[in-house]
């Protein structure tokens, strides 16, 4: 164990190990190590998710806990992870965009999970800690997640002081995959985000952050992005409604999840066939983390 100062708290104390994402999140069998892959890196045995062991002191894990606590169970709660499905396959949309109102260039399946009575505010809380902690985290997997050293004390001053507000600093807006896939892990990716006026007006693409966890994915939007963008997203920004979140949802078949899943495994079987085989073989299904 050791000692330092909080990047939370700035205190100094006794460092804990503290995950990046909530390890309920994260995992699927305990009783199998996920396969870890991808980033260019061979594939290995992981039976833990991501964490940081000089990240923050007692005080700052207990803050970060409390966000945690109340968003898995709210999560699971409104069926927003797999987790929360009690033995569902599949998760019925409020609205079923891709069936009734087919709107142009929507995916087959594309709906909508309407929620009502949730803490809107309190979950953007928890999204902006885990964008704080890979931020901040010198765990290469996070290498992707770089934003301005204002940017990461402005962040820490909002967890502290439990303040959400202001909406348009890094919005978020989640996105469901309404089927069930295998239990897997990815690491936050840094994406273009086309927004559709904007590039008709020549406008470059928007910056995002994206973060997968339990069939759940939260799009950071980085600052730079148009005014036009945000009021397109503003509708299903997290803590936009008090009460209330429109979540997309799309099929695990048809989502960016599982091509990307697909391209990892591929991957690692080309640079790494021998190695890849015999984690295959010794856990018995591919379940890669990368």
């Amino acid at each position: 164990m050791r000692a330092g100062i909080c990047k939370l708290t700035g205190q100094h104390g006794i460092f804990l190990k503290s995950h990046i994402i909530p390890a309920a999140l994260t995992r699927g069998d305990k009783s199998e190590p996920f396969i870890e892959a991808g980033n260019g890196r061979p594939p290995k045995r992981s039976w833990n998710s991501w964490f940081d062991s000089e990240l923050v002191i007692q005080r700052g894990e207990k803050i970060l806990t409390e966000f945690d606590t109340w968003a898995i169970a709210n999560m699971r709660r409104a069926r927003l992870v797999w987790s929360g499905w009690q033995g569902s396959a599949v998760l019925e949309p409020s609205v079923d965009f891709g069936a009734t109102h087919r709107i142009i260039g929507t995916p087959d399946n594309f709906g909508l999970h309407s929620l009502r009575d949730v803490d809107s505010a309190r979950l953007r809380l928890f999204l902006l800690s885990l964008l704080w902690r890979a931020a901040v985290t010198r765990r290469p997997e996070f290498d992707d997640i770089q934003i301005p050293a204002s940017d990461e004390q402005r962040l820490r001053r909002m967890l502290l002081e439990g303040r959400p507000d202001p909406l348009d600093f890094y919005p978020i807006t989640l996105t469901q995959l309404s089927t069930l896939g295998p239990h897997h892990n990815l690491t936050p990716v840094c994406r273009d985000y086309d927004f559709g006026p904007d590039k008709d007006r020549g406008l470059p693409p928007a910056k995002t952050f994206r973060f997968y966890f339990d069939g759940l994915i939260a799009t950071v939007f980085l600052p730079g992005y148009s005014a036009a963008m945000y009021e397109g997203i503003s509708a299903i920004a997290v803590g936009g409604k008090p009460d209330r979140l429109e979540v997309p949802t799309i099929p695990f078949a048809n989502s960016f999840q599982h091509k990307n899943l697909e391209r990892v495994v591929e991957e690692a079987r080309t640079n790494w066939p021998e190695k890849s085989e015999r984690l295959n073989m010794a856990s018995g299904r591919r379940r890669p983390e990368g």
